[in-house]
Order: structure tokens, then sequence, then C-alpha cells
């Protein structure tokens, strides 16, 4: 039960929050916890919730890419997280995601590139599994549609043919590729590469280009294009 005493303490604590970012007139100057405390305190309103945000946080080893893309089962098995919190936090993840995709259907992604990569990243770097991403765009480099599929990144699992056949229906005439390296270590192993150029060389048949392969590990993003590793066959 929480005493008279707690009350005030509870609410100048709130209040002390809401002053800081007054003063400050964003976000950059909070610690993560404390941002994590923002959300929780709007759904949480009748409890002290800094340790909850300490106890979220070190679940995830204090990593916020595992901690918003975990789903609404995990989230749960962290003490004191029930449905309504792990809801709160899942639609900040989404609502984020969709905020980084509107950029790229509204501008050509080569003005927007970080934001492609933040949005992918959002969506499949902390997996647990590998995904196997397609990003279709059209003539003036504008996204039109994506797919992410859970697979290892193999040619016994992706077909060339249905690739071609996606992009021709949706007018793309470029496609971005993107996967995960679960174990953490974004370099591309052999296999990623003879995939890749296998696709290349497919797809160059039908007029479509490669702009660029990204794989996604713990350690960053390694980026084919970036490295010239797709000039050979362009």
């Amino acid at each position: 039960m929480v005493s008279e005493k707690q009350i005030p303490q509870r609410t100048e604590h709130r209040q002390r929050m809401r002053n800081k970012m007054l003063v400050a007139r964003d976000f950059s100057s909070f610690a993560d916890y404390e941002l994590l405390e923002f959300i929780l305190m709007a759904v949480i309103p009748r409890k002290d919730v800094r340790g909850l945000a300490k106890e979220i946080l070190g679940h995830f080893n204090n990593c916020l890419g595992k901690l918003f893309s975990a789903d609404v089962e995990t989230l749960m098995q962290v003490k004191g997280v029930g449905l309504a919190v792990a809801c709160a936090l899942k639609s900040t993840h989404e609502l984020l995601t969709r905020s980084l995709r509107a950029e790229l259907i509204k501008a050509p992604v080569l003005s927007k590139w970080e934001f492609l990569v933040d949005y992918v990243s959002l969506k499949i770097t902390h997996k647990n599994v590998e995904f196997f991403c397609v990003l279709y765009l059209n003539t003036r480099y504008h996204l039109i549609e994506e797919e992410f599929n859970e697979g290892t990144i193999d040619y016994t699992t992706i077909y060339p043919r249905e690739i071609i056949k996606k992009a021709l229906n949706k007018g793309a005439s470029f496609v971005v590729f993107a996967h995960n390296h679960p174990t953490g270590d974004c370099r591309p192993s052999e296999t990623d590469k003879k995939v890749v150029f296998a696709l290349q060389a497919a797809l160059l048949h039908s007029g479509i280009q490669i702009m660029d392969n990204l794989i996604f590990g713990k350690n960053g993003v390694f980026s084919f294009r970036a490295k010239n590793m797709l000039d050979k066959l362009q």
C-alpha cells in the first residue's frame, strides 16, 4: 500500500521531469531510462516508474534496439510489465518505423538513404532469427513496397523469377536487398556474395538493378554499394 508520504514524492518527481523537459525544450539531454519513464508515466499514472524503467532496460542489456524489437510476450516477461505497458512500447516502436517509411515514400531514397537504413534496421537488426528483405523502388527512386520474410539468404529459398515478376508488376526499376546476421557480425559471408551476385545477374536481364545489398549486425551495417561490390555487372 502506498503511504501518504510517497504520493507527493511521486508527484513531485513527475513534475520535476516535466519541468526538465520545458527547460531543455527537447529530449536529447535525457537518459534512456528517463525517456522510458515518460512512456510509462502515461500508462501507469499512480506509481513511481523510475525503477521499472531501469528494470526494463536492464532486462535487455540496456540496448534500446533489443527492447523495442521484442514482441509483446517477451516484454511481458519483465517483472512489472503488463499488457498495457507492452502495447505502449510496441506502439512507440511502430510509430517511429512508420514515420521513417513515410519519408521513403514521399522523397527519393537516394536523398533519404539514412532513413532507409534506419527503417530496415528497426525492422530486422535485433531479431534472433534471420530475415530477408526486398525493397522495390520506382524510376524516381521512391519506395513502392517492401517485403520482409523470415529465412536465410540462400539461393534455394530466394527465387529470382518471383522477385522479377513482383518488380515488374509493381513497376519497379530498382531493388534493395537486406538481411540481418543474428550472430552480430555484419560482414558478408561467401554465401551472401554468391547469392547476391547471382540475383544481380538474373535481374539485369530484365532491366532491374540492385541499388544495394545491406547486411545488418550488432556491430553496424555492411553496404555492398559502399564497397563497390555491385559495380562489376552494372
